[in-house]
């Protein structure tokens, strides 16, 4: 059995598997749904940065779950 170095497999052909954690992504109408704000504002606070999200192409963004969570623990903060 070939030796790994830095978890890379030393032949081509050898895999590893790894569990890989789906992640919820949200559009912007649905963040704002359940922020009770509009979809405009949502999309002013990804422009601003308040909000981290992905953006797929020039029109289409998606907010990770944890993204959002993270954005509402700081508005409790302030």
């Amino acid at each position: 059995m070939p030796k790994e170095k830095n978890n890379l497999a030393l032949f081509k052909n050898e895999r590893k598997i790894r569990k890989v954690r789906a992640i919820n992504l949200l559009t912007p109408q649905e963040v704002a749904e359940r922020l009770r704000l509009t979809r405009r504002t949502i999309m002013k606070y990804i422009r601003e940065g308040k909000i981290k999200a992905i953006k797929l192409n020039r029109r289409i963004y998606r907010i990770s779950e944890k993204d959002l969570n993270l954005f509402l623990k700081k508005c409790k903060r302030k």
